[in-house]
């Protein structure tokens, strides 16, 4: 099992998900679940952030993420969530942002992750042309 990976805790529910993967990925994502659960997703890595992403902001970021978000129900609302939480991964080959709105009093939790393969560096493309 990969070490990154997580199980669904029992206590997450109305669990609500979106999104497309090809090359790039965006995923939309809302569920209830209990202040332990939020806790322990965090505790993954998420720091504070008043200005999360655009996304978190009540409205879709681009026109066409309403596409995902647009069959969610209850309409999505993140700018209803009291707490903001962002999480950025940098790899050498990938770069992705995880954001969360929570809104602790009921349990909601809005996720947004996008993510995309970075372009090769020239250095990079030259370690891989001299591999054996």
């Amino acid at each position: 099992m990969d070490a990154d990976a997580v199980s669904i805790p029992s206590d997450v529910h109305e669990l609500q998900v979106r999104g497309a993967d090809w090359m790039d990925y965006v995923v939309f994502c809302r569920f209830r679940c209990s202040d332990a659960t939020i806790d322990r997703i965090l505790a993954r890595g998420y720091l504070p952030d008043e200005a999360a992403a655009p996304e978190l902001a009540g409205l879709p970021r681009r026109r066409e993420d309403d596409f995902y978000t647009s069959s969610f129900d209850p309409p999505w609302n993140p700018a209803a969530a009291t707490e903001r939480y962002v999480r950025r991964i940098e790899s050498e080959t990938f770069s992705e942002v995880l954001c969360l709105a929570i809104h602790r009093h009921t349990g909601t939790v809005y996720a947004t992750g996008s993510g995309s393969p970075k372009s090769p560096t020239r250095e990079n493309s030259d370690k891989r042309s001299q591999t054996p």
